[in-house]
C-alpha cells in the first residue's frame, strides 16, 4: 500500500494544483482525477508504485496549470528567519496549534491555539501576508480588466507569492490528525496567497510542547526540577 508520506506528497500536491480548493467547489476533484488514473476510489487504496506515478502525473500538472509554491526542503528550515517563521502543528481531535519562530520549550504559553475556521488559521496567515494577499487581488484584477496576459499574471502571483518579507509555514501533522485536518491547511495556504510551505513530519519537541500546553507548563516545570 502507498506510504504515509505518499499519501501527504499526493494532497500536497493536488492543493498546490487547485484540486482542493473548497472556496471554488471542487472537493472531489483531486479523488476523480487519481481514480482516471489508477481506478482506485480511494487514494488511501494506492499501492506504492501507483502512487509513485501519481505524483509523477500531478508533478507535470501542477506545473503546466498553477504557479509553484516555494516549497522548502527540511534543511532550509533552520535558515528561515525566526520572524517570518510559522510552524502549525495539527493535533487529534482537529485541534491546531501554532508557534513562531524558534519552539520556546520552557513557556508553554508560547505554544497558542486556533482552528481551521475563517476567523482562525485564515485570519491568522491573513495577518502575515497582508501586503502579498492584496497585491495578488489587485494582480487578479488587473487581468480581469485584460490589462495583462494570463501569463503574466501567473508570473506576478508568484513572484510576489516568494517574496522575501512573505512568512514562511511549516506544517508537522501528528499520528492522530486526519488527512481532513491536512487538506484544511492547504487551502488555507492558497486562500492566503502563501508561497513558501513545506509538510514534515513531526519532532518529539513538537509533541513535547503540545503535551506541555495541555499540561499548562507541568512537564517543563518537572523538567526544570530535575535539574537543580
Amino acid at each position: 500500500m502507498a506510504t504515509k508520506e505518499q499519501i501527504r506528497r499526493i494532497y500536497a500536491l493536488g492543493a498546490a494544483a487547485g484540486l482542493l480548493d473548497r472556496s471554488a467547489g471542487n472537493d472531489d476533484n483531486l479523488h476523480l482525477w487519481v481514480k482516471q488514473f489508477s481506478l482506485k476510489d480511494h487514494i488511501s487504496e494506492l499501492t506504492e508504485q501507483q502512487a509513485d506515478f501519481i505524483i509523477r502525473r500531478l508533478e507535470e500538472y501542477r506545473s503546466q496549470v498553477a504557479p509553484l509554491p516555494e516549497l522548502i526542503t527540511e534543511e532550509q528550515q533552520n535558515k528561515v528567519k525566526a520572524s517570518q517563521a510559522l510552524t502549525l502543528l495539527l493535533a487529534e481531535e482537529g485541534k491546531l496549534y501554532y508557534y513562531e519562530g524558534e519552539p520556546d520549550y520552557k513557556n508553554y504559553a508560547s505554544l497558542k491555539e486556533t482552528t481551521y475556521d475563517a476567523s482562525g488559521l485564515r485570519k491568522l496567515l491573513l495577518s502575515k501576508n497582508y501586503e502579498a494577499v492584496k497585491k495578488v487581488r489587485e494582480l487578479k484584477e488587473k487581468k480581469a480588466r485584460l490589462e495583462i496576459t494570463e501569463e503574466e499574471c501567473r508570473q506576478e502571483i508568484a513572484s510576489v507569492k516568494s517574496g522575501k518579507d512573505t512568512p514562511t509555514v511549516i506544517i508537522k501533522a501528528t499520528d492522530k490528525s486526519t488527512y481532513k485536518n491536512l487538506i484544511d491547511a492547504l487551502d488555507e495556504m492558497q486562500i492566503c496567497s502563501i508561497g513558501k510551505y513545506v509538510i514534515v513530519d513531526i519532532t518529539d519537541g513538537d509533541q513535547f510542547l503540545i503535551d506541555n500546553y495541555l499540561s499548562q507548563g507541568e512537564l517543563s516545570q518537572n523538567a526544570a526540577g530535575n535539574n537543580v
